[in-house]
């Protein structure tokens, strides 16, 4: 497995997002945490998929490392804030895998921006 890097990305509403990076080559896999966990809930799974791939495991705003910005937190934000970190490591297309909320959010990224999806794997989605 390569080395993970933690990052974050500011949003347009200066909130900021964390997310950490595994592998170094291959299609980019996004991963995103149920409502009740955090990136760090991926990490087997990223360390397994980061053989092949590109593995991105965003914390939601809210959530984790992230930021918990005022305001409602709705599935539209929460897909924006997953665009914003896919747009900050220059990811055009990836994978989307979510649990529970993520897997919600993970359709609403398919659903708003069809063009930067590969495939989509929800697991127990909201």
């Amino acid at each position: 497995m390569d080395q993970v890097d933690h990052c974050s990305v500011i949003l347009p509403d200066g909130s900021r997002v964390a997310y950490s990076v595994t592998g170094s080559e291959g299609k980019p896999i996004v991963l995103l945490h149920g409502g009740t966990g955090t990136r760090r809930d991926w990490r087997r799974a990223a360390s397994l998929l980061s053989e092949k791939h590109v593995v991105v495991a965003v914390d939601m705003i809210g959530f984790g490392d992230s930021d918990r910005p005022r305001g409602r937190y709705t599935y539209r934000r929460l897909a924006d804030s997953v665009i914003c970190a896919m747009d900050d490591l220059a990811i055009d297309s990836a994978h989307l895998v979510g649990h529970s909320l993520g897997g919600r959010v993970a359709l609403d990224v398919a659903r708003s921006r069809p063009e930067r999806t590969g495939c989509l794997v929800m697991i127990s989605p909201m």
